[in-house]
């Protein structure tokens, strides 16, 4: 039914500006006879609201710091990444203080919307596998879904 997959978790640092050091995993595509296509970047963006997913085929970094490290690393923009938002009504408005706040704990009153957004987003990555990213960005590109919204069908 489903295609083999390699999930991996880069062993890789972050400094507070979102840079990745990615030495240990310049050949990671290699590693497991990958292609970019199959390759899917999962980050964290306080542009979004909390709980929100966004997946997107492409593109440039947005700003994002980690993005950024991935794409020149890899020299190239065109792989799929998986956005989840963070953002809240406590953000700084300083932008010298974002840092602190995405490397903070979730609130107590945040936590049942994180826990959502992350089965959510295990079920989207899951649903990327199974299906690609058209059909998934269709489905979980949305506001946030109940669980049994959060199927794609197979046609």
């Amino acid at each position: 039914m489903g295609k083999d997959n390699n999930r991996s978790i880069p062993d890789c640092s972050f400094d507070c500006r979102g840079s990745v050091d990615v030495s240990s995993n310049d050949h990671l595509l290699e590693h497991f006879h990958s292609s970019i296509d199959e390759l899917l970047v999962i980050c964290d963006d306080f542009q979004l609201p909390l709980g929100t997913l966004r997946f997107r085929a492409r593109g440039s970094d947005g700003g994002h710091n980690g993005l950024a490290s991935v794409i020149y690393h890899l020299q190239r923009d065109d792989f799929s990444r998986l956005r989840c938002g963070i953002g809240s009504t406590t953000m700084p408005d300083a932008k010298t203080l974002m840092a602190e706040f995405v490397l903070q704990k979730f609130s107590t009153d945040e936590q049942p919307t994180v826990q959502d957004m992350v089965d959510q987003a295990a079920r989207a990555c899951d649903a990327y596998v199974l299906h690609g990213i058209t059909k998934t960005m269709n489905v979980f590109n949305q506001k946030p879904l109940s669980a049994d919204d959060a199927e794609p069908t197979s046609n």
